[in-house]
Order: structure tokens, then C-alpha cells, then sequence
């Protein structure tokens, strides 16, 4: 976001486009989509407003600052997560949900894929399986080897019905 607001300004200021997209650090492809989106909110009457995502989610600056960081030798994902605020896992599960086949990670298509697939269920909202003595979220792995498997348990109740 930052980088983008930094475009524009170098580009208002009258410099030339690849020029702008070489001093803020990112593609010219990305710069020319910019470009491409400004022009067609324009001509649409739309303001230019770039969606604000929850805290919660990764933003595609911080996306962007995780590709850039793996690509430098001797950074961990430690570092990373530290300079980020974030834990490892968060850093840890982002790349391995969205590597590409090539191996590598590319942050645009990571964040279009997050936006398009949203937010996954959260817990309270899966169904239990009740009648065990205990209860078993669907979907767990396990649970100790003296417990009941959820196939023996008796009644699947959806959360929310039962007053949990």
C-alpha cells in the first residue's frame, strides 16, 4: 500500500512510469496494473480506494515483505515473523498454503487467492460428536489411545443447538 500511495506520487510529480516502479522497488508489471485499475475506476466515475483488511489477515504489504525476505540468504522465518509481529506459524502456513508449482512464492497471487477463498470456519461453528463421555471436534486427528473413537459415539449435535 505504501509502495503504491509512493508510485503515484513519483508519476504525479512527472516522472516516467518505469522510472517511478524502479525507485519504489516493485515491477513494472505490477506498476502497469496500477496503472490499468486507476484508469479504469476513472472512467467509471469510482473513487480509488484500496480495501482495508482486518489485522487479522495478512495484508499483501506484508506479503510482499515476506517474499522479499525468504529470497535473502541467511533470513529465518523467525526474523521474518519478528519484523512482521506475527507468529512463525502465520509466516510458516502463508507459504506452504501458496506456493506456486514452480517452488516459489509470489505475493499478488497469494493475496488475490486469500481474498477470493475469505476467512475459514471457525471452530465453534464445526459439528461435535456427543454420547463418549466427552466430546470430539469433527476433523480432529486423534485424541489419547484410551479414548473412545468419535464411529462409536451415539448423536451429532451441530455446536450452537445444544446451548455450547
Amino acid at each position: 500500500m505504501v509502495e503504491r500511495v509512493a508510485y503515484f506520487a513519483l508519476v504525479d510529480a512527472g516522472l516516467g512510469s518505469r522510472e517511478a516502479a524502479r525507485r519504489v522497488g516493485i515491477n513494472y508489471r505490477t506498476a502497469k496494473r496500477w496503472r490499468a485499475e486507476a484508469e479504469a475506476a476513472a472512467q467509471a466515475g469510482e473513487p480509488t480506494v484500496v480495501p482495508v483488511v482486518s489485522a487479522r489477515f495478512l495484508s499483501l504489504a506484508e506479503r510482499i515483505l515476506i517474499a522479499d525476505r525468504i529470497r535473502q540468504p541467511g533470513v529465518s522465518l523467525r526474523v521474518i515473523a519478528a519484523e512482521l509481529g506475527r507468529p512463525v506459524s502465520t509466516i510458516t502456513r502463508e507459504l506452504h498454503r501458496n506456493q506456486q508449482p514452480d517452488g516459489g512464492y509470489h505475493p499478488h497471487a497469494a493475496h488475490e487467492m486469500a481474498a477470493i477463498v475469505g476467512p475459514g470456519p471457525k471452530s465453534r461453528n464445526w459439528p461435535r460428536i456427543q454420547g463418549c463421555g466427552r466430546s470430539f471436534k469433527m476433523g480432529s486427528r486423534g485424541g489419547s489411545a484410551r479414548s473412545r473413537s468419535p464411529a462409536d459415539c451415539a448423536v451429532i449435535i451441530p455446536t450452537g443447538q445444544d446451548g455450547m
